[in-house]
């Protein structure tokens, strides 16, 4: 069994984001919609503390980046697959 080759720097910055990608859902302009956003460290604390309260809207870009998003209650499988293999 040959030795496993040490992960690049690449590698590294995905698996450590992987855990700040958050699926978000809620109203935008009176339709349901999803999110998968990018949040950053420094932000992940206040970030879930409002998320917490799901009457509160807030600014997702306030926290970080959306990465992905569209209409309806939950993403579709594609839109799920796309993020699990980018940042997981």
């Amino acid at each position: 069994m040959a030795p496993e080759r040490p992960k690049s720097f690449a590698e590294k910055l995905a698996a450590s984001r992987g855990e700040l990608v958050y699926l978000v859902t809620g109203n935008d302009r009176g339709k349901r919609a999803w999110y998968y956003l990018r949040v950053e460290k420094l932000k992940l604390p206040l970030f879930l503390k409002r998320l917490k309260n799901q009457n509160e809207t807030f600014p997702l870009l306030d926290f970080g980046e959306i990465v992905l998003s569209g209409w309806g209650e939950r993403p579709p499988p594609e839109a799920v697959e796309k993020i699990n293999a980018q940042y997981s």
